[in-house]
């Protein structure tokens, strides 16, 4: 673990000379070095699952390295880590402190201290995308399986729910589909991971290469010719005043895999009762499409505060089971 050690110990140093002497904010502290520490750790455990980017190859290394090398490195690195821990136990609060603890014990491979470190992250900010796709990955090193399992993959998926251009989660949850066999839907979540890099990088290289294995293995989705679910919503007794961030979110299952769900329709400042069409526009991903699912679960959720997750305060209606080849109408009412 030399040169992963080596390299952690460079960045990690650097990161606690700057820290005192950076100006700014919290949420800017360090976040680009974090990210690096990040991405190193990344391709430790994703590209034994997934192909090898010619990126991360090192020329010009030694073949071997002593053993007096080894130890000085991992000394240092504890030490520097161990200080940096005392400091945030000193000061628990610091959120991009621990992330940059967790991403360098990720960097350096001790999984079971990242996932640690992280949680503490999560504590601080259990709604942020960042922390929540950050603590997932370390709990999937941690576990030592060679599967993303379900816990995770709920994660990933509800990191991807709040920030749809969540890098990490997009890779993470491509990978979980190939693993699950569904590489059509693995293509989906990787594509979506390309439009947001930059298409010189190497890291979009490996993505496509990706994208072009699953491809190769799966076809093309057919075009629908669904024309879609007429859904009726109404409010159980008197309604109530609803505030200017009230939005109405129509929400597709499938009953076999009910998260993520396979479309979402948004309606904003919605008025009571209301008529709306949910189509294959709405599905989440365009290669699992609302239309393709057999029985499908339509539920109401208004949103007092507009937010795609639930929060306390919210009013749901009772889930619904149609077909969508046999039925064109759903009737939701909203009682509780």
């Amino acid at each position: 673990m030399f040169w992963p050690s080596a390299a952690a110990l460079l960045l990690l140093a650097g990161a606690l000379v700057a820290w005192p002497l950076i100006g700014g904010g919290k949420s800017s502290r360090l976040y680009g070095l974090a990210l690096a520490l990040a991405i190193a750790a990344g391709a430790l455990f994703l590209y034994p699952h997934a192909g090898t980017p010619e990126g991360i190859r090192v020329s010009g290394v030694p073949g071997a390295t002593s053993a007096v090398d080894h130890q000085q490195a991992d000394a240092q690195l504890d030490d520097l880590l161990g200080n940096l821990e005392q400091r945030l136990l000193e000061n628990p609060g610091d959120l991009e402190g621990w992330l940059l603890l967790g991403r360098s014990y990720k960097a350096t491979q001790q999984y079971p201290q990242a996932e640690r470190a992280l949680s503490r992250a999560s504590q601080l900010a259990p709604d942020d995308p960042l922390v929540i796709a950050e603590l997932a990955e370390a709990r999937i090193y941690a576990s030592g399986e060679t599967t993303i399992g379900a816990e995770t993959r709920a994660m990933l998926e509800r990191a991807l729910l709040l920030d749809p251009g969540q890098q990490k989660a997009l890779w993470l949850l491509g990978i979980a589909a190939m693993q699950a066999g569904s590489d059509a839907l693995a293509v989906e979540y990787w594509q979506r991971l390309l439009s947001l890099v930059d298409a010189d990088s190497d890291v979009a290289a490996s993505v496509q290469r990706q994208i072009n294995a699953a491809q190769g293995r799966t076809g093309a989705a057919p075009a629908s010719a669904w024309a879609g679910l007429e859904v009726a919503v109404t409010l159980a007794g008197e309604a109530p005043a609803l505030p200017p961030s009230a939005v109405l979110f129509v929400i597709a299952r499938d009953p076999a895999a009910p998260n993520p769900p396979v479309g979402v329709m948004k309606i904003a400042n919605p008025v009571f009762p209301l008529s709306a069409r949910l189509d294959d526009s709405h599905s989440m991903l365009q290669q699992r499409p609302i239309s393709g699912v057999e029985d499908l679960q339509v539920q109401a959720r208004l949103s007092m505060s507009g937010n795609a997750i639930a929060q306390p305060g919210d009013l749901h209606s009772e889930a619904a089971t149609v077909s969508p080849e046999f039925s064109d109408q759903v009737e939701l009412t909203i009682t509780r």
